[in-house]
């Protein structure tokens, strides 16, 4: 399979193309790219990256990742933007996604197909995020495992969108502290609560 390199654009950018450009992150970053279809060996199981103080985006290109079994966003006070592209994510089994306290965050995108077999799913403490977008078959679990949602203290949260599919065998679901949700649209989501 053939990857399409790219070269990073602005000051504070890595792009990365290759498994060896994990290994070659500064930790000062502040834009994150992994591209399409890049770093899919089936060794490559966790992705570290609380350790990107500076980080104000994360961006995961189509089908990249595909291993590695969960993702932990924690504590990550300048992170603004998280985009996820289809595919991404998708072969790991029974992993955690957690994004919490990340102060400034407002946008979370995730494309169809991600972390379909995670079991325990956290948004918390994320004052500023505005909108979380996902697509088809995302967090959608099975009907035999135990998929958990948690989403506490959202206070800026007016939009929360997921497409078929997205969330659908979540077994237990707790909601906490979202005033401002104005738009809930969630196609085929909880059918296992």
């Amino acid at each position: 399979v053939y990857v399409m390199t790219e070269v990073a654009k602005r000051e504070g950018e890595k792009v990365i193309n290759t498994d060896a450009d994990l290994l070659d992150v500064d930790s000062e970053v502040k834009f994150l790219k992994v591209n399409t279809m890049a770093c899919n060996d089936e060794d490559i199981t966790e992705l570290e990256l609380s350790v990107y103080k500076n980080l104000k985006e994360l961006i995961v290109g189509k089908n990249a990742l595909q291993y590695v079994v969960g993702l932990e966003l924690k504590g990550l006070a300048s992170l603004e933007r998280v985009e996820i592209g289809a595919g991404s994510f998708s072969k790991g089994t029974d992993g955690v996604f957690e994004v919490a306290e990340c102060e400034a965050l407002e946008t979370i995108s995730i494309d169809d197909g991600c972390f379909p077999h995670c079991s325990v799913v956290l948004f918390r403490d994320l004052p500023s995020l505005k909108k979380l977008t996902l697509g088809k078959d995302v967090f959608c679990g099975d009907e035999i495992g135990e998929t958990r949602l948690v989403m506490k203290n959202l206070e800026a949260l007016s939009e929360f969108t997921g497409r078929v599919r997205a969330l659908k065998n979540v077994k237990e679901v707790q909601l906490d502290s979202i005033p401002n949700l104005e738009k809930c649209v969630l196609l085929t989501a909880f059918k296992c609560v």
